[in-house]
């Protein structure tokens, strides 16, 4: 059943009222984000290297191919005929409907972005996990939020902490998930959106830490580069080439 979406209204008045933090809700929609996002990566992997396996064991120029034609198809087909609405990446989706846009983002979409995600991704298409993984994470805090009985004004905050949380616990960054909702989701601050997403994002990062998730984790002292200081110029020019080359590809 869709559920009402939560309208920039809903997000102003929230931002009027003083920032009572109920951490409860926040640690269920860290969890339940959580539980999507490590399932999505667990899986992808799994059949990753079920794909690596199975070309080792048949080696050929059509595996992969076959692979990538099945998934597509499959996932093609879930877009298609369950669930329109889990079409594309998924962030301008939740982006819209945190806005007030009547798109759907209920348990249905969940599954569809779910299974379909898992599919396209695990069969080797050229697609990242971002966006599947925002989109599914929000779905399941939206359907979360019909449980826990939260208040409308916040319902808007709530399924925003829930895409930021699943990202932090698929790339285990909670930083990046906060700094993720607060300038891309919602664009605007206020002491509840930064307190409610802080907590989300820390509980997810450390559920997926708990089950075993150690994505873009650092090992300094593998680390054998090094730093000069005459290379600064090349690093800036460097970074001018690229903030060039980046406007291009946006205008183009």
């Amino acid at each position: 059943m869709d559920q009402p979406s939560a309208g920039p209204k809903d997000l102003g008045d929230a931002q009027l009222e003083p920032a009572n933090i109920n951490l409860l809700e926040a640690c269920v929609i860290g969890l339940v984000a959580a539980i999507g996002a490590v399932a999505v990566k667990e899986v992808v992997g799994l059949l990753g290297t079920l794909r690596l396996h199975l070309n080792g064991v048949y080696p050929g120029p059509y595996l992969f191919p076959l692979f990538g034609l099945i998934g597509g198809a499959v996932a093609g087909a879930l877009v298609q005929f369950v669930a329109p609405e889990a079409a594309g990446s998924g962030i301008p989706q939740t982006k819209a409907c945190i806005m007030g846009e009547p798109i759907p983002l209920n348990f249905k979409t969940c599954l569809a972005k779910l299974f379909g995600g898992i599919i396209a991704l695990g069969s080797g298409l050229s697609m990242g996990r971002e966006g599947p993984t925002v989109h599914l994470s929000a779905a399941l805090s939206a359907q979360a939020t019909t449980y826990i009985h939260t208040s409308p004004k916040h319902r808007a905050q709530l399924i925003a902490a829930g895409a930021g949380a699943g990202l932090a616990a698929a790339f285990n960054a909670p930083l990046a998930g906060v700094m993720f909702v607060l300038e891309e989701l919602l664009g605007r601050m206020s002491s509840f959106t930064v307190g409610t997403c802080v907590v989300a994002c820390f509980v997810a990062a450390v559920f997926a830490r708990l089950v075993g998730v150690h994505s873009l984790d650092i090992q300094m002292h593998q680390s054998q580069s090094l730093f000069f200081a005459r290379d600064i110029p090349f690093y800036l020019l460097l970074g001018v080439i690229a903030g060039l080359v980046g406007a291009l590809f946006n205008s183009s």
